[in-house]
């Protein structure tokens, strides 16, 4: 019975132990979670938040800054009041964690003040980051304002130091530089007197100005080099003018005078110096571009009437010498072609072509005449005359060229007729000459085919004779007659020796032949050959008896070609 409750007891008192380990345990845990929280806690309070307001305070931000530091110090100490609240939390739940009574709570505190503490770090983050921006932001800002204060002052320095490359410029130049400086020195006050919305209106306009009067100042010095170029042309142009009227130049006044332009130089450079004094660039920099158009093709008109008169001076009797030896070599080309016409036709309008050279020559030389009058009475504009020289020099190089083409057309047509007079001599002689060959082998008769070309062939020659005998020869016709004539010659000349060849060899094939007329088939062959013979058909009869004989001994045929070939008349 007392064992019985001794182990009992021992079990009551392990049951008590286990559960005070347990909650030992716990309590530990919750514990480490709670220094964990305070540890990123603290991280939190360490941020440089407040330091950081009170850098960018200092600051004197202005306009959407301002109002954006207003925002971020509103939260600020919302997040100020949230964290010293979380103190306080963190005390409270320090003094119940460790109460065994309230374990559950704590537990449940210990979560809520979890959730809180992420809240709190995401608005301090937030906070932090936005202000850090803001400074960053405004460092920028305040640089930005500097670096345009120091380009100010740079260029109250360069437009000091270099006054005389802005001209009559300079002025306005000056009074726009004060008016920036008197914009920024607005601003600093405003600034420092705490009117940051004023202040924010009055940098940009200070910007503005700055901008503007910049771009001033970079293109006011070019432009004011170039009016004072101009100025220098235009005298020089009216020097040089005045020059070449000295000299009896005359110019193309179509589109007005020398004079009248000059003068609207001189009135544009007027118009342009007052625009420049007042700074209106943009009409400078256009006008400039067409001032200096109307400079340089005034200088061109005056350089090319002056490079004409020498181009001029050195052609005038090149011209003139042209224009005679023109007018001769067409005069004696249009007696040849007169010549030639009652000899030979023409197919290119020679005769026609001639007299309009004439013409064109004529006109040339009228023309001619009228400039010299005016270049010795020196009322003659020199690039005038040179259009006309060289143009006249084109047309007459081009006539020449033709009239050289024409002569050598006649010369050619009188070398044509000959060798058409020679070629016809040729082919009759050489159609003769096939006759007779043909005659001499005393065939039995000839094949109608080649009759018919031999006779063709003949009827050609004698159109080409007809040709020649007409009173005006047509050349070209000729040339066509005796191109393909020559070739009909030379196939009649190869048709005659294939003829006589075939022909002698199927006699000389039919005689070797007979000495086997008595064996096989040979007697028909032979009598087949020779009514082939007789027929005018000898290809047909070599062929026949050829076949046969080279059956009964192949190496005949050899011989006798061999024995032909050396012992054949040749026809040349």
């Amino acid at each position: 019975m007392q064992a019985n409750l001794l182990w009992v007891f021992l079990g009551i008192v392990i049951l008590i132990c286990l559960g005070a380990l347990g909650i030992y345990i716990y309590v530990r845990t919750l514990n480490k979670k709670f220094d964990k929280l305070k540890e990123q806690f603290k991280e939190i309070q360490d941020l440089p938040i407040k330091e950081t307001l009170t850098a960018v305070k200092k600051m004197h931000l202005i306009g959407v800054s301002q109002t954006s530091l207003e925002e971020w110090e509103t939260k600020y100490h919302k997040n100020e009041a949230d964290s010293l609240e979380m103190e306080n939390d963190f005390a409270e739940l320090a003094e119940t964690i460790n109460n065994y009574s309230h374990i559950k709570h704590s537990k449940e505190y210990l979560v809520y003040l979890e959730d809180r503490l992420a809240d709190l770090k995401a608005e301090s983050q937030d906070i932090y980051e936005g202000l850090h921006k803001l400074k960053a932001s405004e460092k920028q800002n305040s640089e930005r304002i500097e670096s345009s204060v120091t380009g100010l002052e740079n260029l109250l320095t360069k437009v000091k130091e270099s006054e005389e490359s802005f001209g009559i410029a300079l002025p306005e130049v000056n009074k726009q530089l004060i008016q920036v400086k008197q914009t920024f020195d607005e601003f600093k006050a405003l600034n420092e007197n705490g009117d940051p919305i004023e202040a924010a209106k009055v940098v940009r306009k200070a910007e503005r100005e700055l901008e503007v009067v910049t771009e001033l100042c970079n293109a006011v010095p070019a432009l004011n080099s170039e009016l004072s170029i101009f100025k220098d042309q235009i005298k020089d142009l009216t020097e040089g003018y005045h020059k070449l009227k000295k000299r009896k130049f005359k110019f193309n006044e179509e589109d007005g005078t020398i004079d009248e332009k000059l003068n609207t130089l001189k009135a544009d450079y007027d118009e342009l110096t007052d625009s420049l004094k007042r700074c209106d660039i943009e009409v400078v920099a256009s006008g400039n571009r067409r001032l200096r158009q109307n400079i340089e093709h005034l200088y061109n008109v005056m350089q090319n009437e002056v490079d004409a008169k020498t181009y001029v001076s050195s052609t005038q009797s090149v011209v003139k010498e042209f224009v005679d030896h023109a007018y001769k070599n067409n005069r004696q080309l249009t007696i040849e072609l007169d010549h030639a016409s009652q000899s030979f036709v023409f197919h290119e309008n020679e005769l026609g072509r001639v007299r309009n050279f004439q013409h064109e020559i004529e006109r040339i030389q009228i023309e001619n005449d009228n400039l010299s009058t005016k270049l010795e009475q020196k009322r003659a504009i020199f690039t005038e005359v040179e259009m006309f020289y060289k143009q006249a020099l084109s047309v007459l190089e081009d006539i020449e060229n033709q009239q050289v083409e024409m002569d050598q057309t006649v010369v050619k047509m009188d070398s044509d007729l000959k060798e058409a007079e020679k070629a016809f001599d040729y082919f009759e002689f050489k159609m003769r000459v096939y006759k007779r060959f043909v005659e001499k082998h005393r065939l039995p008769g000839l094949p109608e085919e080649y009759l018919d070309y031999f006779f063709l062939v003949t009827d050609h020659i004698e159109r080409l004779g007809v040709e020649l005998g007409k009173i005006r020869v047509d050349t070209v016709l000729l040339n066509d007659y005796i191109g393909k004539i020559n070739q009909e010659v030379e196939d009649v000349k190869a048709q005659t020796v294939e003829l006589i060849d075939h022909a002698s060899l199927a006699e000389q094939y039919m005689q070797y032949a007979s000495r086997y007329r008595h064996e096989g088939e040979m007697q028909e062959v032979l009598d087949e050959a020779m009514a082939l013979f007789d027929k005018y058909q000898y290809t047909e009869s070599m062929n026949t008896v050829k076949v046969a004989l080279s059956k009964i001994e192949p190496d005949a045929i050899s011989r006798i070609d061999e024995f032909y070939e050396n012992e054949k008349e040749v026809l040349e």
